[in-house]
């Protein structure tokens, strides 16, 4: 690959990073009081969840649609809507499902759903994640950013650190896998 190429492509890295680094998601106080109709709810996740999707390398404008929204409905993965309008429960929900539904299936989802709502509210679970997920993308800036470690001497500090996340993400998907697992059987 060329020196501009790989340039170019440093840039991209750079530019996109750079728009989700200090990205905050609002919490659930910071959620609309009123009940909203499937085609505001889709608004207000397609603009708080387009940071968290990638098309064609580019900042993804529609992670959600109402399609989407019935058909989690239909399959009990989120609650039914009351008289065709949606809480910021439903909001929640469908924010970590479709945050997670990029690197595990609906069942999975449905099992860390479950698992975690037995012990805390929807909202709690919310802002737990919405917290969890930018501690992750601050640790993805120290990677980046040189603070930890990635590389020894003899390779490439951009590429090894693309290996380090391809890894960690392979671990951590095995772990939340396991874990999951060990749940269901008590």
């Amino acid at each position: 690959m060329s020196e501009i190429a790989e340039k170019e492509k440093s840039a991209d890295v750079a530019a996109w990073y750079a728009s989700i680094k200090n990205h905050r998601f609002p919490r659930y106080s910071d959620l609309p009081d009123i009940d909203l109709y499937i085609d505001q709810l889709v608004s207000i996740l397609d603009k708080n969840l387009s940071v968290l999707y990638l098309s064609d390398g580019k900042i993804c404008e529609t992670p959600i649609t109402a399609s989407m929204i019935n058909n989690y409905v239909k399959h009990e993965a989120v609650p039914r809507p009351k008289r065709k309008r949606y809480g910021k429960d439903h909001y929640a929900y469908l924010f970590i499902i479709c945050a997670l539904k990029q690197v595990y299936s609906i069942n999975e989802i449905g099992d860390f759903m479950s698992h975690n709502l037995k012990t805390r509210s929807v909202g709690e679970l919310y802002d737990k994640f919405c917290e969890e997920t930018e501690k992750a993308i601050a640790v993805i800036n120290e990677l980046i950013s040189g603070e930890i470690p990635v590389a020894d001497a003899k390779s490439s500090e951009k590429d090894f650190v693309t290996v380090k996340m391809a890894i960690f993400t392979v671990i951590m998907k095995l772990f939340v896998k396991k874990s999951t697992q060990n749940l269901q059987k008590k």
